[in-house]
């Protein structure tokens, strides 16, 4: 497997409800820089998973304490400064990301589909292939409305064919060499 880990699973992630998808989110660790001290794009994605039958991960950022945190809260969104992403991507059913190029191998590697948000870098680069793939949609971080989240991360969930040829970039990739080849 060209990603692998051993790392374990925070013990309250593993724990959470079975009973709808699983949508974790995560802008990776330059996110908390780039957005401020209060920012409103992870307020909007915490605010959109609360208002769809599914059990939400957000990762606030590791200098984010979600004990502190004063901004938008949902029961069926966890709130967690860091999460075990490579470990938890596989069990999830979508993942909200800013298409990082570690974010974007792990969630093809996991044939997750995406909503991507990207931000800088690479990252418009990434989210427009993910796109062109059909793994997932694209919304500019401008663009980011709780409307347009929802109705991107409803399309990702819905459509099988999302999924489908998420699941068929994993196949591809799971027949590479491994990245130190």
């Amino acid at each position: 497997h060209p990603i692998s880990t051993d790392e374990q699973l925070d013990p309250a992630i593993a724990a959470l409800p079975d009973d709808r998808p699983l949508v974790l989110a995560g802008l990776g660790s330059n996110a908390p820089m780039m957005l401020g001290e209060r920012p409103q794009l992870l307020e909007t994605i915490i605010e959109v998973l609360g208002k769809l039958p599914v059990t939400g991960v957000v990762a606030l950022g590791a200098h984010r304490d979600p004990r502190e945190w004063t901004g938008a809260r949902a029961d069926n969104v966890h709130l967690t400064s860091f999460v075990q992403q490579r470990t938890l991507l596989p069990a999830c059913d979508a993942f909200i990301t800013h298409t990082g190029f570690n974010s974007t191998l792990e969630a093809l590697s996991s044939g997750v589909p995406v909503v991507a948000v990207p931000m800088f870098a690479e990252q418009p680069a990434n989210a427009a292939r993910l796109a062109d793939l059909g793994a997932g949609r694209r919304l500019n971080v401008e663009d980011v409305t709780p409307g347009a989240l929802h109705e991107a991360l409803t399309a990702v969930l819905d459509d099988p064919g999302y999924r489908a040829r998420a699941r068929g970039m994993q196949r591809q990739i799971l027949g590479l060499p491994p990245l130190q080849r």
